[in-house]
Parts: structure tokens; sequence; C-alpha cells
């Protein structure tokens, strides 16, 4: 209720009952830090009797009537009080204004007592319930009813009357009684409905129902009470409202197992603290399918009442239907929002993916799904507002919100189907409902229930679109008492970029290949070099436009056609610098669509009357003018507002309803009177010749003009990158940016050059270019450098060559000089160079090309890397095999004369690919006399001719080993056998070949050995002494470097005469004595040896042996003095052997 016009009711009532109570009410409504709701009333009391109560009572019923204050002479025995919620004040027996007594046993039917069945007693007269007895304390009406227990009930006369323990929650006793008051004159007004013209119940049964005029007047016409989702219930010491008499409890009763249900969504009974709390949650619409009573709802109370001396035990419902002992008042007076969506700028790619949620939130029942509920925990608090630690579960009630773009709507609310838009103005993207949001992406307020409305699709069409939002919390027209909803409206913009995509192209390119989707106005394209091409659109060609640098075009000039690739020409210079991205593009858009919704709108009333209601987007509402809205004409006020109703095919029917009241003198309104309803339709879309609630307005770039679809006129401004946009119609003006872009960048790539080269085969001594070799044909290509003509500058860095043994020797080149090919045919040391060493030189040659850097990108498209300075190089190694002519060497014995085929023959020539080898004649042999042990050389040449080119000597050395000799003389005595005399001539051989002086005479790694002879001696050789008397040869063998030489050791043999014996004399069976053999041996005397005679273990045995000459055999060794070579000679000493005597 409007405090305003209770205060005027009050300003009246005042007078009339200043001669029995003066009342001053002050209704203030006000959230406090722990936002639990308060109504807080003041009441100054004059008369403080109780039959001063008592009679002003009596005179307000009087004064309305109605019987809403029925038995009212019954509270002159009650308590004065002042109740204020604000102080969380319960309605207990010590505090209370009106009373419902129930006292059992009755047999009442009618009248006290009746319908007792609706507070669960179907037997109320049972004397099993004798002596109970319980009041039910109410704070709003005031007087006593006995045992009615129904919120409204017909009986003498058809007079409507209800239990005055009964308590509506959300309003202010003062509110109460108010609407009390009027609810007999609204029975049979018009309804504001806008589907039909309706008519308030006229019965009295349902008077002060759910169902009655008093409902409506509370729940519609001046919605008043809780607000949902917003303010917070908190009802302390619930169950201190229902009290067992004195004479009950003395009977032994008691009231236990006290519950509550049926409450309200989202509000629950705390049994621990004896408190209802939580905030309503329960929408308002009368549709009969949510369990939802127009913003007026009961709840149930039950309890057991149990008798300890009885042991009877009787259960109470006081049900929801009734709603005998609790009601709630709540209402919905603010606009839902859409906070995900409206007023938020959305920038997508061309062809990307749009899935905006509208973020649609509503403190009062609603959302963006189908109808539904959901069980939610509520935290308990304590009175101020403190967490108790404790949840209730509580059930949300949501009914399907109104929501809507360009014009259309998801669904007409309520129960209704959910759908989609698909014309949203924005090609490719459509506007669905009842979608289901993932958790992450919820928006967290208090009833974000999981589903909400998105705009979404694939946006396919660049431009700038700005498409109204439309949001509306209830649009139930067709129901009786269905409150008028609150509505949101807004605007969202989507930029859908245009695409531009110019590709990747090689250093020194002279084109860029470009694409620019279809609706682009605009672009332009940066090369490196920091020229700049604009480009306009122009009747589907691509035309350069003014400010271009690009001199490979000039203004004017066609590049290319609207919606397919081109190749933009430009200079080599602009795409020299080879780097990653460096080529920047930007295609423009400024092309817009603009939708916008009226916030104006022309009525006709029932009296046909044009009148204009505006938007009020703060309050959510459609309202009048306010010298229109509330005329006072006298006693009676006309009041007029608008209800609304979206329709499915998106229009809005409009309509006003009127009514008139009148107030007497006392501020008692005394009569009211309601008009049908006039109705205004506006379609969806505005024309020139009727009024809609969208205009379409779009921007030509070509034309640079704004135009609107009903052919009004658009004021345009341009301010800091946004369009400032005022239609000339009632529509809302917007703001919107005045241009889309996006950009995109293009890599100049870079390859690395490519090098080869061949290995080849070389003779030691050749000369030779390790860059321009032919043999190596070396080769360096460049992709971006031999594009141009001339071609630029591919450059070697440096040569290295490692040696076959291992040492290395680079040259560096300095690369600012010319190309590799001059680079190549200057000399120096590495560019022509000597093959000195034969085996396998290692050639690497490195160059870098022009821009130095390698860019690399694996597609056409792709950003790429830049690889740094000194990566586009290319690195080339080849072999050169140099061979020589093998040898072996030319082994010949002192003295010996070596021979031109000797040594040629121990010449192999190279065997080098690509070349023919020829021997020449020997140029220096060497003489070997006396130069045993030595490795002489002699001179020799190979000639080779190669298959085409000069052809190349070789000089050739081949190595001549000179080996020794070796001979000896000895010396034997006369008649010494050929064996024995060939056994002396080997041994001295043998002496001589290990002699150190043969042995350092011998070539490093050779080796000598002797072999047995195998010549005959010469006969007689040792028959008579004398010197020289012939030479015995000893095969001897040479091995060196696994090869044998064959020749033989000359022994020269000198005989000498044999020694002389004389006998020794033993008798007979006697030793002979080795001394006594000794002594008769006279060795012959040898120039240079010395002659020892050998002990002798030939020593016969004389016994019996008288007479005999027996023998005595022994050895003479003479050894060389000098050379230590020794002979043996062999005599025997006759032994006489004498008898004895």
């Amino acid at each position: 209720m409007d405090p305003s016009l209770l205060g005027t009711f009050l300003d009246k009532a005042r007078g009339f009952l200043a001669s029995f109570v003066m009342v001053e009410e002050i209704l203030t409504f006000r959230k406090r830090k722990d936002s639990i709701m308060k109504i807080s009333m003041k009441r100054a009391l004059r008369g403080r009797t109780r039959a001063g109560i008592a009679a002003a009572a009596a005179v307000a019923v009087l004064a309305t009537g109605g019987a809403w204050l029925a038995n009212a002479a019954a509270t002159a025995t009650l308590p004065t009080r002042t109740f204020t919620l604000d102080n969380n004040e319960a309605i207990t027996s010590d505090n209370f204004t009106g009373t419902g007594l129930f006292t059992f046993p009755t047999n009442s039917t009618n009248g006290n007592g009746a319908g007792m069945g609706l507070i669960g007693v179907n037997n109320p007269s049972s004397a099993d319930l004798n002596g109970l007895e319980f009041t039910v304390y109410g704070g709003q009406m005031t007087g006593e009813s006995v045992n009615i227990p129904q919120l409204t009930m017909t009986y003498n006369g058809g007079q409507a009357t209800n239990t005055m323990g009964r308590q509506i929650y959300g309003q202010t006793a003062a509110q109460v009684q108010d609407a009390a008051q009027q609810a007999p004159l609204w029975k049979g007004k018009r309804q504001p409905v806008l589907t039909a013209n309706k008519n308030i119940s006229s019965s009295d049964a349902v008077l002060y129902s759910s169902t009655g005029a008093m409902d409506l007047f509370m729940s519609v016409v001046e919605p008043r009470g809780y607000e949902q989702g917003t303010d917070k219930v908190y009802i302390p010491d619930f169950s201190k409202r229902i009290q067992l008499s004195d004479s009950a409890k003395a009977a032994g009763w008691s009231i236990e197992d006290f519950t509550v249900t049926g409450l309200p969504a989202g509000v629950a009974y705390d049994s621990q603290t004896d408190t209802i709390q939580g905030s309503i949650i329960g929408g308002l619409d009368n549709s009969g399918n949510n369990s939802i009573e127009y913003g007026f709802q009961g709840a149930e109370v039950n309890f057991t009442a149990k008798n300890s001396q009885t042991g009877v035990e009787q259960k109470f419902a006081f049900g929801k239907s009734s709603q005998a002992i609790i009601a709630f008042q709540y209402k919905d007076t603010k606009a839902p929002t859409l906070d995900g969506i409206s007023g938020k700028t959305t920038t997508v790619d061309l062809n990307g993916t749009v899935n905006l949620y509208t973020g649609y939130n509503d403190n009062g029942g609603t959302h963006a799904g189908r109808r539904n509920g959901a069980n939610v925990p509520l935290q308990l608090v304590d009175a101020q507002g403190n967490p108790l630690g404790r949840t209730a579960t509580v059930r949300n009630k949501l009914d399907a919100a109104v929501i809507g773009m360009a014009g259309q709507v998801t669904t007409t609310g309520g129960n209704a189907a959910v759908g989609s838009i698909a014309d949203t103005t924005i090609p490719g993207l459509s506007f669905t409902g009842n979608v289901s949001v993932p958790a992450a992406d919820r928006s967290g307020k208090a009833v974000a229930s999981g589903f909400d409305t998105a705009l979404t699709g694939t946006a396919s069409q660049e431009g700038i679109y700005v498409v109204p939002v439309f949001a509306k919390d209830s649009n139930a027209p067709s129901h009786d008492y269905n409150i008028n909803g609150n509505e949101a409206h807004g605007y969202t913009t989507v930029v859908v970029k245009p695409q531009i995509v110019v590709k990747n192209v090689h250093a020194y390119a002279t084109e860029i290949p470009v694409s620019i989707s279809s609706h682009a106005t605009t672009a332009t394209i940066q090369t490196p070099d920091g020229s700049v091409t604009n480009l306009k659109a122009v009747n589907g060609s691509w035309l350069v436009d003014a400010g271009t640098t690009n001199t490979a075009v000039k203004e004017g000039d066609t590049v290319g056609t609207v919606g397919q690739e081109f190749n933009l020409k430009v200079t080599s210079d602009a795409t020299a610098k080879a780097d990653v991205d460096n080529i920047k593009a930007q295609a423009f858009v400024e092309d817009a669509s603009v939708m916008l919704y009226r916030n104006k709108v022309e009525l006709t009333d029932i009296h046909g009357t044009k009148v204009t209601a505006s938007f009020n987007a703060q309050s959510g509402q459609w309202e009048l003018p306010s010298d229109y809205r509330e005329v006072v004409n006298g006693d009676t006020t006309t009041y007029r507002h608008i209800l609304t109703n979206a329709l499915a095919n998106g229009d809005t029917e409009f309509g006003i309803y009127e009514y008139h009241r009148t107030r007497n003198a006392a501020g008692e309104a005394t009569a009211v009177s309601t008009e049908d309803i006039a109705k205004t339709t506006v379609p969806r879309e505005q024309t020139s010749s009727q009024q809609g609630m969208t205009v379409l307005l779009k921007y030509s770039k070509a034309t640079d003009t704004w135009t609107a679809s009903d052919g009004s006129s658009v004021t345009d401004s341009k301010a800091d990158g946004q369009w400032h946009i005022t239609p000339a119609s009632e529509f809302d003006p917007i703001t919107l940016p005045t241009i889309a872009s996006s950009d995109d960048k293009a890599t100049v790539v870079n390859d690395a050059p490519t090098s080869s080269s061949t290995s080849y085969e070389a003779i030691q001594g050749q000369s030779v270019n390790t860059i321009h070799q032919p043999a190596a044909g070396v080769s360096i290509a460049d992709t971006e450098d031999d594009s141009t003509t001339p071609h630029k500058n591919t450059k070697i860095t440096s040569v290295l060559v490692v040696y076959p043994d291992g040492t290395t020797k680079q040259e560096t080149f300095n690369i600012k000089g010319a190309n590799w090919v001059e680079q190549g045919s200057a000399s120096s040391d590495l560019r022509l160079f000597k093959l000195d060493q034969t085996g396998e030189y290692k050639v690497t040659v490195n160059a870098i090309d022009s821009n130095g850097n390698l860019v690399t990108a694996d597609s056409d498209t792709a950003t790429g890397e830049n690889k740094g300075p000194d990566t586009a190089t290319t690195s080339t190694t080849y072999t050169i095999t140099v061979k020589a002519s093998s040898t072996k060497p030319v082994v010949v014995f002192d003295g010996d004369t070596v021979s031109n085929t000797q040594v040629n023959t121990n010449v192999t020539p190279a065997d080098v690919a690509g070349y023919t080898s020829k021997l020449n004649d020997p140029t220096d042999i060497p003489s070997t006399d006396g130069q045993a042990g030595k490795t002489l050389s002699a001179k020799t040449s190979v000639k080779y001719t190669p298959t085409s080119g000069d052809a190349y000597t070789e000089e050739v050395s081949v190595p001549v080993i000179v080996l020794p000799r070796a001979k000896s003389t000895v010396t034997v005595s006369v008649g010494t056998s050929d064996d024995v005399l060939k056994g002396i001539v080997k041994t001295e051989a043998d002496r001589v070949l290990a002699s150190d002086d043969f042995k350092k005479s011998l070539p490093e790694g050779a080796t000598v050995t002797s072999s047995d002879i195998t010549e005959a001696i010469a006969a007689g050789l040792t028959s008579q002494a004398g010197e020289n008397r012939g030479t015995v040869n000893v095969p001897v063998t040479y091995t060196l470097n696994g090869q044998t030489y064959t020749a033989t050791v000359p022994v020269t043999v000198n005989v000498v005469a044999k020694s002389t014996t004389t006998p020794t004399y033993v008798f007979d069976g006697d030793k002979v004595q080795n001394d006594d053999v000794k002594k008769h041996v006279t060795p012959q005397k040898v120039d240079g040896f010395t002659a020892k005679v050998e002990d002798t273990t030939d020593l016969p045995n004389t016994s019996g042996q008288a007479g005999k000459t027996l023998s005595s055999s022994t050895t003479i060794t003479y050894t060389n003095d000098a050379t230590g070579q020794a002979f043996k000679e062999s005599v025997d000493v006759p032994v006489i052997v004498l008898p004895k005597t």
C-alpha cells in the first residue's frame, strides 16, 4: 500500500476517532544491517483502558460495515499492547491484540465451532477432549473469536467472519485493517486483467480469503508485504502464539510436536530457535500450477495436544487452505536484471562462436528457464542476523520469465513453452531460452537456477550490431489477480570484426596475396619498408585509396574483387627485410545495424482520451503522466495504471486499468467503481503509418548515411570513436562504436640458402681451388636472392680445410664484399692450395644469404619463427681423397747394381678417378757399393692424364735398401771329416751373423737366419795342412718387411797338422789316470789359437790286459784368441799294460 494513502486515511480517521482514541501510525520499511525486514508500528493511545480499546474497535466495526472485527466487545478484558516487529517482538499471551479461543468438547455445527475438521478434529464433541482449551494470539485484529478455525466463514445472514488470532505477516495492523475496510467495496468490480473483462467475486464467503476482494486489493491494486527475494522474514517465538489455558494445564493437557509446514517458498520453520525465517521466493503467477497464491499465502501449523492423566493424544492441523493462524503477504516491485548482456559489447571474429548469456536475474521468483523449483540450503541466523552454523532446506519456486530480443520473445511466461528467436538481426546468431548454464558460468546471484537465455551461434557477417533485449518477470494477463510484471529493457552490442588474411611471402616478393571478407569497407596493408596501401570497397571491387605510398600501385587502381583473394603488387624493396609478422594489415567495417525499443507509447483510454505512457527503466514499469495517473475530484480520486502483455508474435498489448475511490470526511473509503480496461496493441515493428515497439536503423559507409525502417530521420554525431544516435520517433537514444576492425600479419619468409658439392680424388702435389675446382662442383643457391635481377648477394663466410693428418686451416671472408662466385675467384691460401698430404682432405664451405636471418613458417598463414642473425646459412662439405703412387723398396746387396726395371717394377701408380697413368724412366739410380745397411733413393716419375684438362706428373722416390754381406775363416786339423767341417763352418757363420758389427749394417727390421750346408765339401780339403785350403758356403736368408732374400756366407778353411801322442804305461789291474793320459798329448801349434786338452772319461780297464796296448780317447779344443772361434781335435793316447811281477 502506498504509505501516503495510509497517511491520508489516518488523517481523516483521526478526527472520527478523536472522542475515543487518537491513533498515529507511521509505516516504515527499512533494512537493518542484517537485512531482516522489520515493520515498525507506533501506536500512541489515549484512553488507556481496556474499555476504551474495545469501544474504538466497536466503532471501527460499525464504520466499515463489515464483520472483520466481529466480537470486538469481548476485548474488554484484553491487555493493551504496542506491537513492534522492528524489535523482533513476539506475539505471545503477554503481547497481543486479538485472540482465537478453542474449547473442547463442543457440539457446535454452525457459528462458533463450525468446521472444526479444518483444524484436524473431526469429532470435537468427544469426551476424550474434556478440559482441552487453548488460545491463538494475534497482533492485527482486535477482539476474540471462539472456535472459528477458518479465515472466512459466512453465517448469520451471510456475514463474513474469521478467527481473531490470525496474523498476516508482512503487513502492519493498520494496513490489514485498511484493506479489510475496503474489501467489501471491491466486490463485483473489474479485475485488472487484459484478456477479458472479468469481475471480482461478490461472494462474502471469499471476501477475506485468497480469492476475494481483500487479497486483490493487497496484492494487485496496492501491492504490499515482503519484497520477494529481498526482504528477510524473521518471526521469533512462533509457537508461543498458541497457549493452553491454566485449567487445561491443570487437567493434564500439554502441547507437543509443534511444527509449521506449507510455508512460502524460500522460508522455513526452525524448531530449535522457534523461528520462521528466510526470504520468500515463490512467484506471483496465479496459474494454479505452481501453488502460488497471488502474493498471499497461508501456512499449516501442526501440533499434538497430549493429556498426561488420560493418555489421550489429539493432533491439530490448522491447514494451509484455512489460513487460520498464519498467512504471508508478499509482493514483487523490483525489475529483473540482464547483467550478463545488457549494456555489454561483445566483439567476435567473423565466423566466430558467440555464447552470450543474458544473465537474467530476478529476486521475485522467476528465471530464464521453464517453470521449476529447486531445493536450496537456507543459512539459519539469530535475531541479529548472525549465522547459527546450521542450514534448513527450502524450496524456491521459479516461474518462466518472458525474455526476448529484437522485439520477439522466447516465451510468454508462467508455464509456457520456451523457444528461440532466429531473427536477431545479427546474421548467424539466434536467441534461445531455457539454456542450461554450466556451474562455472552462472551469475552466482541469489536465485540463479542454472538456466538462462543465450545469444548463440556463428557470427556470419561482419558489422556493428545493436539489438534490444527485453525481460518481464511476470506475464500472465489471463489469470485472476495476476500482478503486472516488471520489465527490463536493455541493449547489447555485438561487433563482428571483418576478416583480412595476408599470406606469407618470400623476401623480395613483388606480390602479396590478400583476402578480405565480403562486407569489409576499407583495408590497409603496410610492408616492412613502411609503405602503405589503402584500399576501399567500391561496387564489388577493391580500389587503391588516397594516402597510399606503395609505388607499385596508384590511387584508383583496381587491385581485386570483393570476396576473392587477390595479389597486391609491391616493390621488391618493400619485402626485402625478412622477419615474422612484419607485413601488417587491417580491415575495417563501419556498416551498422541498430534496433531500438520504443520508450514511449500512445494509448487510448476507455473515454477515448489519448495519453502517452513512458517506460521507467528504474522501476521497470510503464507509467502514465502523474497528472493523469491520479486525479482528485472532490472526495473521489481516480487512479490509473498500465497493464502489459508480451505477445508471442512480438507485439505488446497495453491496457489502462482505471478505478475511482470515494472517501468520506473521516478518510474512510465509502465507494469504489472500476472501468472496463481500454486496450491498445502495439505491433512489433514501427512503420511510417503506425507506431511499433521497435525500429531498425542502418548505417551505410558507402553513402555515409543513417536510415530508419519507418522512414523517419535520424540525428547522428560522432565523438570519441562512438556514434551518438537519436531517432526522430519515441525510441531510446543509443551509443555504439563507429568502426570495427581486425588485423592480420604476414611473415616475410627467408629460406636458408642451399649448397652442394662433390667429393673427388686428386694426386699428391696438385694445387686446387677449394671453391671453384670443377671436380668439387661447389654450388650455392638461394630462393630469395636468386629471384631478383640482378641476384642479391649470397656470400661465402668461410672455408675450413681439415688435412689428412688432422690439422686445420680456415679462411674467413669479408661478407661485405662480392658474391660467392666472385669470392671464389680471388687468390688465397685456401682458394688455391697444394695437396701435399695423401689421404682425405675435408673441405667445408660456409655461406650466408643477403638477409642473414632464417625466417620459417609452417604454412602460408602461420606466424613462423625468426631464427635470429646469421641463421640463413648453408654449409657444404666435400672430401678430396689425395692419392700418390705406391712404392716397394728395391732390396739389393752391397755392391749390387740397381736397374731401371727394378725401380719401375716397384712403383704402382695411384688409381685416381678420372685419370690414366704412365711410368717414366728413372732419372737417378744410386750406387750400392759400401752402402750396406742404408736405404737409398731412386728417382722416377708418373704422368697422370685426365679425361679433360692438363696432365700432371708425379715425382716418385723409390727406396733402395742395401743389405750387408758376411764372410769368415775357420781352421781345422788335418783329417777333419766333412760333417765336422760343416758344423764348424756353420757355427762360424752364425757367429758372424750374430755379431754387433754385422747387425749394425742390417736395415731396421731386417733379420738373418742361416741354413744347413747342403753343398758338398771339396775332396781332400782337410787331407793335408795348409791355409785357404778351400771355401765352404753357408746358406742364409734375409727377411725384411715380410720379404725374404737369400745369399751365402763364404767361409775360408785353413787346415793344420794333427797333434802327437806318446804311450802311457800301467800294470795289469792298475787304474789309468786322466792326468797321465793328458800328459802324453802334445797339441799342434796353431797361430792365434790356444789349445786345451780336455779331461777324458774314456779310461780303459787294465785288469787281465797284461801285454796288451789299450787306447784312451780325449779332445783338444782350439780357441781363436781374437774371435773366440773354436775347433776340436780328437786324439788317442796308447795305454800299454805291463804284467805284474
